[in-house]
C-alpha cells in the first residue's frame, strides 16, 4: 500500500504546487479565484473563504484551479476576469506555476544533497575487482569525459551507452588529475533483474559514488547542478526532435514514474527527494514548450496577440486547443504503452499471478 501512495503523493505534490503557483499570481493580479482543489472526483469538503471555494476532493491525484472568466464563453467583461486582463498579466499567471515547480525542484535537491544521494554526474566512485574496468586501470574520482566519442555528462547517459555494447569493447576517454587518458575496456556480459524483467546487461564493473554537503556549501553546489541539469534536459529535448535520441527511451509515463519513485524511496530520504526534484523540474521544462494546452503553448497565443495586436478568433483558438488536447491524449497513450513494454508489466503481472498457483 506505501509504495503505491508514494507516487500517488509525489505526483499531488508537484501538481497542487504548480496550481497554487497560479493561484497566488492570479490572486496579485486581481484575477477572482472562484475554486481552488485538492484532488478530483465527488467533494469531501470544502470551505468558502472570501471568492474562493476550498474543496478537498475524493480522488487526491493532484488539483485545479478556476478563475473567474477564463473560458470566452462566460467571460463577461470584468475587471476581475482572467481573460479582461492584459496580455503581460496573463502571462504572469500562466508562467508563475512553471515557476513555483522549478523553485520546488531546486529546494528539494538541497535538502536531498544535505541527507545524501547517489552522485549523478560521471565521476567513478568504485571500480570492482574481476572486472574489465579495474583490470584496465580505471581508479576511484576518474571522470569519464565520453563514451565511444559521445560527450557524456550524467551517470544514466555514460551507463546507458555501455549497457548497448553487446558484449563489445568499449572505447572511454576519461580525465585523471587534470589529464585526459583513452582506454579500451572489454565489457562483461551478466544477466540481472530489473524493473524490465530479466536482461542481458554489458557492463565494465564501476559503482556510482556518494554526494552529500554540509549547510555551508550545498546552495551553490546544488545551483550548479540545477542550472546544468535543466540545460541537459533543453538538449535532450532537441535530440529526440531531430532524431538523434530514441524517443521511446527518453520518456517515462505514470507506470514509469511509478517504479522511479517506490525504487528512490526503497533507498531513503534523500534519493526520493532527489526524483521529486528533478521531476518537478522535468514538469517545468515540459510545460514551457509551445504546444496546445500546455502552459507554454498558452504563452505563445499571449506572445501572438501582442505582436497581432488583438487576440485570436474563438474558433481559430478553439480548434488549436482540440488539436492539442487530441496530440496531449495520443500521447498519454504512447507512454503508457511504452511504459508496459520497457518495464515488462505484462510479464510482472503474469509472474505474480503464478506466484498464488
Amino acid at each position: 500500500m506505501l509504495s503505491f501512495l508514494i507516487p500517488l503523493i509525489i505526483l499531488s505534490i508537484l501538481i497542487v504546487v504548480h496550481e497554487f503557483g497560479h493561484f497566488i499570481a492570479a490572486r496579485k493580479v486581481g484575477v477572482k479565484v472562484e475554486k481552488f482543489s485538492l484532488g478530483f472526483g465527488p467533494k469531501l469538503f470544502s470551505i468558502k473563504k472570501g471568492d474562493t471555494l476550498y474543496q478537498v476532493c475524493v480522488f487526491p491525484l493532484g488539483g485545479f484551479i478556476k478563475m473567474a472568466g477564463d473560458e470566452w464563453g462566460e467571460c463577461k467583461g470584468k475587471k476581475d476576469e482572467y481573460l479582461t486582463q492584459k496580455p503581460k498579466d496573463r502571462a504572469k499567471i500562466i508562467v508563475s506555476g512553471v515557476g513555483l515547480n522549478y523553485i520546488l525542484g531546486f529546494f528539494c535537491l538541497c535538502f536531498a544533497l544535505l541527507l545524501g544521494i547517489p552522485d549523478s554526474s560521471t565521476t567513478i566512485g568504485k571500480t570492482m575487482e574481476g572486472y574489465p574496468a579495474f583490470d584496465a586501470g580505471v581508479l576511484a574520482g576518474d571522470k569519464v569525459i565520453s563514451v565511444d566519442g559521445k560527450k557524456v555528462e550524467f551517470w544514466i547517459e555514460m551507463v546507458g551507452f555501455i549497457q548497448d555494447k553487446k558484449g563489445t569493447p568499449v572505447s572511454i576517454t576519461l580525465l585523471r588529475n587534470g589529464e585526459s587518458k583513452i582506454l579500451q575496456i572489454p565489457t562483461k556480459i551478466e544477466q540481472f533483474d530489473t524493473m524490465k524483467g530479466k536482461q542481458e546487461i554489458s557492463l565494465i564493473g564501476i559503482k556510482q559514488g556518494h554526494l552529500k554537503y554540509g549547510i555551508k556549501d550545498v546552495l551553490p553546489v546544488a545551483l550548479k547542478d540545477y542550472l546544468k541539469t535543466t540545460f541537459f534536459y533543453y538538449k535532450t529535448l532537441a535530440l529526440m526532435f531531430t532524431g538523434k535520441v530514441s524517443f521511446k527511451r527518453s520518456v517515462a509515463g505514470p507506470i514509469g514514474i511509478y517504479y522511479i519513485t517506490t525504487g528512490a524511496a526503497s533507498m531513503g530520504l534523500g534519493p526520493l527527494l532527489h526524483v521529486l526534484a528533478i521531476l518537478s523540474l522535468s514538469l517545468s521544462v515540459i510545460n514551457l514548450l509551445p504546444f496546445p494546452v500546455l502552459d507554454g503553448g498558452h504563452l505563445a497565443l499571449i506572445f501572438l496577440e501582442k505582436i497581432r495586436g488583438r487576440v485570436l478568433k474563438r474558433n481559430t483558438e478553439e480548434a488549436i486547443a482540440r488539436v492539442g488536447m487530441s496530440l496531449l491524449i495520443m500521447l498519454a497513450v504512447f507512454t503508457v504503452y511504452n511504459d508496459i513494454i520497457n518495464f515488462s508489466v505484462l510479464d510482472n503481472v503474469a509472474n505474480w499471478v503464478k506466484s498464488f498457483k
